[in-house]
């Protein structure tokens, strides 16, 4: 499994809009792509910062590629919203464990 963390500040006094939009854009989507496990929008207050913290996790790398397109490794917010982006990274970690059913605490 693949987890995908891309991180974004929104531009000063945009974070409403900029919430709204990807709500529309998600309730708007078909379904969810082959492969997606899971999906979280979080978001960090710094100040008068605002930084969405947007987490997918994947079967596998192929799947995120073929959902992502050729620029799977590069940043990928909603359209909607690029414009009300300030600066944006992304990264990919490889799961090393998944479940905690076997994990103890002896």
């Amino acid at each position: 499994m693949i987890t995908r963390i891309t991180r974004g500040r929104v531009r000063t006094n945009a974070e409403g809009l900029a919430v709204e939009r990807l709500r529309a854009a998600i309730r708007d989507s078909p379904s969810p792509p082959a492969g997606l496990v899971h999906f979280s929008l979080s978001r960090r207050n710094e100040g008068d910062c605002v930084e969405l913290v947007a987490i997918t996790v994947w079967e596998d790398a192929e799947s995120m590629a073929d959902a992502l397109g050729p620029d799977w490794q590069s940043v990928a917010w909603s359209p909607s919203i690029i414009e009300l982006m300030e600066a944006s990274s992304t990264e990919m970690l490889e799961t090393v464990v998944e479940t905690l059913d076997r994990l103890t605490t002896e």
